[in-house]
């Protein structure tokens, strides 16, 4: 290590002391020239490079491109150290992969067997040129691309700076299979259209599809194509098969997904703005001219057509080299592409128009920077690799302050905006927008993502994330932090998308700081571990907050982790001081998604919105997830301007902040680009900047409901005691029978508990009497001794057996069933004869929540089960119910009262997790007694939170 801290600091002296050799390069220039000034230019770039490696190898060079375009003729290759590219003076300057093919060259088709092709109102809109005519037999091959396969783009074309896109059908969306004659594995299927009848013998068909799954997209040649009975054969199998599809359908969920494909490459399908179709046997470009030109091509339309794979290429291992300030475009694979380099720079660079990736630079690269540049209308945005993982080096890459959008033009799932891989990468902010699928997929170590904006990703693909990475417990201590994360949501049939996702058993990524609003779920833990999302203000998902599962227990991806896991010397000290956790991983089942922590978050969500969405109530201990301290907003007014997305936080949320020490999040001008993307001479400006509002200084919210759900019959203090005629004051024992000591049958004062155990004022020890009185009765079958605690009325009942309460049953009711009257009690002999409830508790308060469905959910009928031999009680029914044992700062409340304010301010009758908050909502209010615990009671769903 120290060897080659040495080396480096005896190279940057080296550089320091070496000549700086300028070498200008103009479109109009000569290399015949020396190239030394500004007067006297190259001609080409290639051999600008060519001068500074043959004659100034020891200098550091500049290569200053002057105005106009560059096209290049092959891929440029730095294999130097110490060169710069630069536009000069920040002129506007434009480096291509490609040919200009001027409008006069295009034509009128003539051709009365090719005009055939096209529908008949479109082929005066049609015009032809021969490419060889123009110079240009290099065509390139249209070949599979999608689901991460790299592509290398054949002949694309560009019009005025925009991408045309291949002939299709449909132009938008996609069709369905319906049908797969071989199954699954199979290569035919068949699709239900009589478009392609009207096709006249296409030459190079290929299909386009989400195949089996909506998160694999995949281009395949077709092999044959009978469209009178509507079949498609492939040249190969896709991916995972084939499946019937749903597309168009608005419930197409999990299960329905994929299935649906396009057709692609049909020359028949010429017909509208944006298209074009190559045909390579004939060497003839057709494309589609807007009636916005009149219908024909001006003699100021820019035409260009791509011929290089990737424009620049660095070879490996050589280090110092920078581009800044021109545009680089129109090449059919990467902009830049370099593997296992150091210190390369990229900066206020337009890269744009490309078949593949803006910059990528892979392997090991070190000290790599790529900043304030405009990437798009490419297939994959900035790629950066380095460091290495299995000693903990970082890399020192950074990706910061770019702008970064339709990154995945063509294919979806592998294009994404921004790829960090390796260790300690750090991405910060940065403008990402508008993907098919990721906006950026990380994989490694120690990277941290912090200040971006990223929306409007999972554009095109389901079961994704705007913020991806997964299938690995070894790529830890990743950070997300003061992030903004809007408008990723599910749009095609499938699976969940989530603004971060950590996909099987993605584990140690912390989520932090961060405002999520407008995303089908804001974030999830797919199965992993020890996973941490913490102080983030999540708005209006449009499935849950977070969503949290145990997917690892199938052992699905096992052969795939163990692998991974075994490659890192996780067992190191290197490892175990930098991740703790990793030691202890083999003592137990790795597969446990133990560790996760899910705090002081505030949340805001619509009607029947959770906030935590579990797929099995088995994985609820905190050891799995442990959530704690949940702080709600009540919608717009405690946030400072959601229509223009800054939700900063005041008002209620800012007061519940304050007493959790949450700190204020961003605001919109606070993440994204610092400095202007792109060179100097576009004047880009911060396009996701808006105009900030000032706090309002009210806050304001809604008066408590007037009405409320029935309360429970067996009386808990939220309705006046019917059942029993007591006063007040005091513990009451009412006994009908008592076997075993017949003197204490009757309704009277509970003396010896209120001397001995405080029952009087005590309404937990009153109420567990009567259990004990039962017993003492010699715990009789048909026997029954209440409890009523007289300041409130809470009654508990003891005996034998399963009982129920329940007022009424609007879809069940009726003089036929003998059972069902208003405020009957009885024996529940359903569910001790069917679930054995009359000796297992569990099983006799479980139908509490059946009985109230069963019977329509209704606010006016609530339902409660009563467990006898504990004299425990659920009840199911309408509405957020409070239980304040004693409110010390208000000690006129109500002991069980509905949460009228809640239901109005909070969505505490629809949302449980809001209901369940106000446990800590009211134990503050009644002066945080830690002595007088405050339960809250989601009755639609039974479930209940106590705090503290």
């Amino acid at each position: 290590m120290l060897g080659s801290t040495l080396f480096c600091l005896l190279w940057q002296i080296y550089a320091c002391l070496a000549a700086e050799v300028h070498l200008y390069v103009s479109p109009q220039g000569s290399d015949g020239n020396n190239g030394l000034t500004s007067s006297s230019p190259f001609h080409t770039i290639q051999h600008a490079v060519s001068v500074s490696q043959s004659q100034h190898r020891n200098d550091n060079i500049v290569i200053e491109l002057m105005a106009g375009y560059h096209d290049l003729e092959h891929t440029l290759h730095i294999n130097r150290n110490n060169i710069v590219l630069r536009a000069y003076n920040n002129q506007e300057v434009h480096v291509t992969g490609g040919k200009r093919i001027d409008s006069t060259h295009f034509k009128h088709v003539t051709n009365h067997t090719v005009l055939q092709y096209f529908k008949s109102h479109v082929r005066s809109s049609i015009r032809v040129v021969h490419l060889p005519d123009v110079g240009i037999t290099n065509y390139g091959t249209f070949g599979r691309y999608g689901f991460a396969y790299r592509r290398t783009a054949p002949l694309e074309v560009f019009m005025n700076n925009e991408p045309l896109h291949f002939a299709r059908w449909p132009n938008d969306g996609f069709i369905n299979i319906v049908e797969v004659p071989d199954g699954q594995n199979g290569t035919r299927f068949r699709y239900n259209s009589d478009v392609p009848k009207s096709w006249h013998h296409e030459s190079n068909p290929w299909v386009y599809g989400f195949w089996q799954w909506s998160w694999a997209d995949r281009a395949m040649k077709v092999a044959s194509l009978d469209a009178n009975s509507m079949t498609v054969s492939l040249t190969g199998r896709t991916s995972f098969g084939l499946r019937t599809g749903h597309w168009g359908e608005a419930d197409a969920g999990y299960a329905k997904q994929g299935g649906y494909f396009r057709f692609v490459n049909i020359l028949s399908e010429l017909d509208e703005p944006q298209e074009y179709y190559m045909d390579t046997e004939s060497g003839n470009l057709y494309i589609y001219v807007s009636w916005s030109n009149g219908g024909m091509i001006r003699p100021s339309d820019m035409v260009y057509v791509s011929l290089i794979n990737n424009c620049v290429e660095i070879s490996q291992h050589h280090s110092n080299i920078k581009f800044e300030g021109f545009t680089l475009e129109v090449c059919r694979k990467n902009g830049i592409n370099a593997y296992h380099v150091k210190d390369i720079t990229v900066k206020q660079m337009e890269i744009r128009n490309l078949g593949g990736a803006g910059v990528l630079l892979g392997g090991d690269s070190r000290g790599c920077t790529v900043s304030q540049c405009l990437i798009y209308n490419t297939d994959g945005g900035a790629y950066v690799a380095g460091g290495n993982r299995k000693t903990l080096e970082s890399s020192m890459n950074t990706i910061e302050n770019n702008e970064i959008f339709n990154f995945s033009r063509v294919a979806a799932v592998g294009s994404e905006g921004i790829k960090p891989d390796g260790v300690g990468v750090l991405v910060r902010n940065n403008h990402v927008y508008f993907g098919q699928y990721n906006g950026i997929r990380y994989y490694g170590n120690d990277i941290i993502m912090e200040y971006n904006i990223l929306h409007h990703l999972c554009m095109n693909a389901s079961d994704c994330g705007g913020l991806h990475t997964g299938r690995d417990w070894t790529t830890r201590g990743n950070i997300i932090r003061n992030n903004i994360v809007h408008d990723v949501l599910l749009r095609v049939p499938g699976a969940d998308c989530r603004g971060v996702m950590l996909d099987d058993q993605s584990s140690s990524t912390t989520i932090i700081h961060n405002v999520f609003y407008d995303n089908h779920i804001h974030t999830n833990i797919g199965g992993g571990r020890d996973n941490i999302i913490s102080y983030n203000v999540m708005y209006n998902a449009t499935k849950a907050s977070i969503q949290v599962d145990h997917r690892g227990m199938g052992k699905l991806w096992y052969n795939e982790l163990q692998p991974r896991l075994h490659a890192m010397p996780y067992h190191t000290s290197v490892w175990t001081l930098r991740y703790p956790e990793m030691a202890t991983l083999d003592s137990g089942n790795p597969n446990e998604p133990l560790g996760n922590q899910i705090h002081e978050n505030i949340i805001y969500n619509g009607p029947h919105i959770p906030y935590i969405l579990r797929y099995d109530q088995q994985y609820t201990a905190s050891k799995y997830f442990n959530v704690t301290e949940t702080g709600v907003s009540v919608g717009p007014s405690d946030h400072y301007d959601v229509n223009n997305g800054d939700l900063r936080i005041k008002c209620l949320a800012a007061n519940w902040a304050n007493h959790h020490n949450f700190p204020q999040v961003m605001s919109p001008n606070e993440v994204g680009p610092k400095l202007e993307p792109g060179p100097v001479h576009l004047h880009r400006g911060f396009t996701h900047r808006v105009s900030l509002k000032s706090p309002s200084a009210s806050c304001p919210t809604r008066a408590p409901a007037t009405t409320s759900p029935v309360p429970a019959y067996i009386p808990d203090g939220s309705r006046d005691n019917d059942l029993f005629n007591v006063t007040k004051q005091g513990c009451w024992f009412s006994i009908e029978k008592c076997t075993d000591h017949p003197n204490v049958v009757g309704t009277y004062r509970d003396m010896y508990g209120e001397q001995h155990n405080n029952a009087a004022n005590d309404e937990t020890e009153c109420l567990a009497r009567a259990v004990k009185e039962w017993r003492y009765c010699g715990s009789h079958p048909n026997e029954q001794v209440a409890s009523i605690y007289g300041p409130t009325g809470a009654t508990v009942l003891a005996g034998d057996g399963c009982f129920m309460a329940i007022y009424g049953c609007p879809n069940h009711g009726g003089p036929a069933d003998g059972h069902i009257v208003p405020g009957k009690i009885y024996r529940d002999t359903y569910a001790e004869n069917t679930n054995g409830a009359a000796h297992n508790e569990t099983a006799c308060l479980a139908r509490a929540l059946v009985q109230w469905r069963w019977c329509g959910s209704s606010s006016n009928h609530p339902v409660t089960s009563i467990y006898r031999p504990t004299g425990a009680s659920v009840t199911a029914g309408a509405g957020c119910w409070i239980q304040v044992h004693k409110c010390p700062k208000y000690p006129q409340t109500k002991s069980m009262f509905y949460d009228a304010w809640g239901a109005t301010n909070y969505h505490t009758d629809d949302n449980e997790e809001s209901c369940l908050r106000q446990a800590e909502y009211y134990w503050n209010y009644c002066g945080s007694d830690s002595s007088s615990p405050v339960t809250a009671y989601y009755r639609p769903t039974t479930h209940k939170a106590t705090f503290p």
